[in-house]
């Protein structure tokens, strides 16, 4: 699947799971899987994920369809820009 692909399906399995920001959430993600921003994501849109970080994401969105929070997920919350 392109990245395109994979965080429309990622988007529809955290909305379902009533995840409000579920977009952004799969956005912030995946771009902290493949260490790169989000900007990133749109300008390569049509590539394709290697299986490892496919499965890593996979993960990130199973644990975030569950409601753990994101930051804990990713291992950092962002304040005041820092």
């Amino acid at each position: 699947m392109t990245l395109t692909e994979t965080l429309n399906s990622a988007s529809i399995t955290l909305s379902t799971a009533g995840i409000a920001n579920a977009r952004l959430d799969a956005e912030v993600l995946l771009s902290h899987i493949i260490h790169k921003d989000r900007i990133w994501l749109i300008t390569h849109r049509d590539d394709v994920l290697d299986d490892k970080n496919q499965r890593d994401f996979d993960e990130a969105i199973e644990r975030r369809s569950k409601r753990e929070p994101l930051q804990y997920i990713i291992g950092n919350q962002e304040f005041s820009g820092l």
